[in-house]
């Protein structure tokens, strides 16, 4: 969360935390004590290389996946969001049964 100031006041109820994906005591720290997480973090720089991309898209979320993991039951629940972008830029409409891209 960067910028938790932002939140409708309907959402301050909520604990935000500050952290890095790539950071493993971060997220450890992330992690202590929740029971639901809302994991909307990526990198959504337009220009930037395939691997600054897959660091934070996946290899973020696969760290956040393996800390929870890590704590033991009872698991949070992990809600992630993400964007019809990662089925790339298709000429036709595309849903959720659409396979995603390697461009997107």
């Amino acid at each position: 969360m960067r910028d938790s100031h932002r939140l409708t006041p309907d959402l301050r109820v909520l604990t935000t935390v500050v952290g890095d994906l790539g950071d493993p005591d971060a997220r450890t720290r992330a992690l202590s004590g929740v029971d639901q997480i809302f994991h909307c973090a990526a990198n959504v720089q337009t220009w930037d290389r395939w691997e600054a991309y897959h660091a934070v898209n996946v290899e973020g979320v696969r760290g956040l996946v393996e800390g929870i993991i890590a704590q033991g039951p009872p698991f949070p629940h992990l809600i992630h969001l993400s964007t019809m972008d990662v089925y790339g830029f298709p000429l036709t409409p595309c849903d959720e049964s659409c396979v995603p891209t390697r461009e997107g």
